[in-house]
């Protein structure tokens, strides 16, 4: 911009000092914090939803809304944090705080390294120590370090001093415009993240992530510890491939597997019983559970995809039993049978193979058909048919991407730290020491400590 002519010349001073404006930040802030309020007043759809889930979530809310309902989708209001608008604002914001802290620097960082002057006007001073103590020169250094301030002197008849702490008030305003800047591109790649939740059945075949379509996870096992009676250190163990590369570990609650660039939780986990029916000649029989389904929001919507809805072909059917669930209970169209079993307290759990409690009804009886306690892996021999059990557990996996976490994370000590160091007491001094011994002292402000040259 040396070349450019005066009038270009004042034209982008003038689109700097705007750029780099506080009234500028204050009103994209503004901006931005009432499209955050309007966020939270208008459901916002779920990120983790798959294509079907989307839209059995979109026509829930229709239902609730109404004709409003189209109005809000029609102004994008439903994704509104995904909008041109809000990412528009986000990156002017990021603009004006990088335009802020370029036009400050330069003065922060003199304001950091500059030594105040050692000399002050002689009315400028007051008499230090008791009235008419005598210092010499090592005793008036021993006096004035008691302040805890680092001493500079200018030799001389008379002998002039200079202390002061460190100034950390400029280290802790460039600390908070490097916690601002590293805050605005998490909430910028907050968009990327997503969530996918799926209940895996151990020992079953492997489940691809929505999300990621080419990572497949299984379920090997699942492991606890019990003290006092109580289970302790529960995890789950998977086998996650992403291509040729394959990784096994275990996966807990509080500690995650990291694979296919996301940390997989253990949610939840329960018994799995697996139910298969067949007639006398072997041929499997259509089982139809009841009851399971993908979870509901409170909205009324599906929340999360749990894996594959309920199966009501012929051949093996799995019921899960998920935490507050006592029983299950599934149909045999074929035999006209309802069936309802109820594991003990101990097979709920998912790790134990405990009795389960098996109630079976059929058409036309007026009494049960079966009612009783049987252990797991047993198969009833009905009068039409048999019905086998096989009991497993199951896990619900939760795989988390989100690339905010570092971002937000050193934001967040940046401003932390920054906002401490501005904080903190800066303490300054200038001394005077006579030919008579009278030492002379001004302690200073800390507006005085960053002014003046040496």
């Amino acid at each position: 911009m040396k070349d450019a002519p005066p009038g270009r010349k004042a034209l982008w001073r003038r689109f700097w000092n705007f750029l780099a404006s506080r009234r500028l930040a204050v009103l994209l802030l503004l901006g931005l914090l009432l499209l955050t309020l309007a966020g939270l007043f208008i459901p916002q759809q779920p990120a983790e939803l798959d294509a079907a889930g989307r839209k059995a979530w979109q026509e829930a809310m229709g239902e609730r809304y109404g004709p409003a309902w189209g109005v809000y989708q029609a102004l994008g209001l439903p994704d509104l944090f995904h909008t041109p608008l809000f990412w528009a604002l986000g990156a002017a914001l990021f603009l004006n705080l990088l335009a802020c802290t370029a036009d400050r620097l330069g003065r922060l960082l003199r304001a950091m390294r500059r030594p105040a002057t050692l000399r002050l006007p002689e009315t400028a001073y007051a008499p230090a120590g008791r009235p008419g103590q005598k210092f010499s020169l090592p005793e008036a250094r021993r006096h004035l370090r008691r302040f805890g301030c680092r001493l500079w002197e200018e030799p001389g008849r008379p002998h002039y001093f200079y202390g002061e702490t460190p100034r950390l008030a400029p280290l802790g305003t460039l600390l908070s415009h490097l916690g601002l800047f590293l805050l605005l591109p998490g909430l910028l790649l907050s968009g990327l993240a997503w969530r996918d939740r799926l209940r895996l059945d151990v020992g079953a075949s492997a489940t691809f992530l929505p999300h990621h379509p080419a990572c497949a996870v299984a379920a090997l096992g699942l492991q606890a510890g019990e003290a006092g009676g109580f289970l302790r250190s529960v995890s789950g163990e998977l086998l996650i491939s992403e291509g040729e590369a394959l990784i096994r570990g275990r996966t807990g609650p509080e500690g995650p597997l990291p694979a296919c660039g996301a940390n997989f939780y253990l949610r939840s986990y329960g018994l799995a019983l697996q139910v298969e029916a067949a007639d006398p000649r072997g041929r499997p029989l259509e089982v139809v559970p009841s009851g399971e389904g993908q979870a509901l929001s409170p909205e009324g919507a599906p929340s999360k995809r749990l894996g594959p809805p309920p199966s009501s072909a012929a051949g093996p059917v799995v019921l899960r039993f998920p935490e507050g669930t006592a029983e299950r209970s599934f149909d045999i169209p074929a035999l006209a049978l309802h069936v309802t079993v109820a594991p003990s307290a101990t097979a709920l759990v998912g790790f134990r193979q405990g009795p389960l409690q098996v109630h079976i009804e059929q058409a036309g009886l007026n009494r049960p058909l079966f009612d009783g306690r049987i252990a797991p892996h047993t198969t009833l021999e009905l009068p039409a048919g048999r019905l086998a059990f096989r009991p497993t557990s199951f896990l619900e996996v939760e795989a988390v991407y989100d690339p905010t976490f570092p971002f937000l994370l050193g934001a967040g000590c940046c401003l932390v730290a920054g906002s401490v160091l501005s904080l903190l007491p800066q303490r300054s001094f200038w001394a005077r020491l006579d030919e008579d011994g009278t030492l002379w002292i001004r302690l200073g402000r800390q507006e005085e400590t960053s002014g003046g040259g040496r």
